[in-house]
């Protein structure tokens, strides 16, 4: 007597119910990668909003928690804290400043950690963002920008025409990630 049919093209195959719920229980990790994949750049366009606006987000209880989740108030970089990056003080500042309780920070830390386990695995999928070139002073990476720092090794940086030149370039860089430089050229390759 022949095997029953299991898997492949066989049209005699027949799954199982266990074979039936893995196949369910996959589609449902399907959906919740995409869910979490359109989120990704998302909490990433947040960021950039945020870090990026002139508003001050301290300043209001509302606008200081959706920074604590959407940004940090804490120091995330993976290092010895001091007085330089601030550490946990901008938090405590901020709790302080608008009542918040032990909870209520603990509760903000949590998000904020959801929030980058969503939206960290998206900064490897994508080469760079005009946020981070914003935050660390320096052009997107290739293939987009050139990467190089804003202002260079010897202090010295691109030299503009008049006040009105620099902020038209200040306004892109903010929105492109993109330096003065590789502005000209993209304009010229454009234009």
């Amino acid at each position: 007597m022949p095997k029953p049919a299991r898997c492949g093209n066989d049209p005699r195959a027949q799954l199982t119910p266990g074979d039936r719920a893995a196949v369910e229980e996959f589609r449902e990790y399907l959906a919740l990668r995409k869910i979490l994949g359109d989120l990704a750049p998302m909490f990433e366009g947040l960021y950039g909003l945020l870090v990026t606006s002139s508003r001050e987000w301290g300043e209001y209880p509302v606008d200081a928690w959706l920074y604590a989740v959407l940004v940090g108030w804490d120091c995330e970089t993976d290092h010895e804290h001091d007085d330089v990056c601030g550490g946990a003080a901008a938090m405590a500042e901020m709790a302080e400043r608008h009542g918040w309780s032990d909870e209520a920070v603990a509760k903000a830390r949590r998000y904020r950690a959801t929030v980058r386990a969503v939206a960290l695995p998206a900064r490897e999928e994508y080469s760079d963002l005009p946020a981070r070139a914003f935050m660390e002073n320096r052009c997107l990476l290739p293939p987009h920008g050139c990467g190089e720092p804003l202002i260079r090794e010897d202090g010295t940086s691109r030299v503009f025409w008049d006040a009105a030149e620099a902020q038209r370039y200040e306004t892109e860089y903010r929105r492109t990630g993109l330096c003065p430089d590789c502005q000209d050229t993209r304009a010229q390759r454009e234009g």
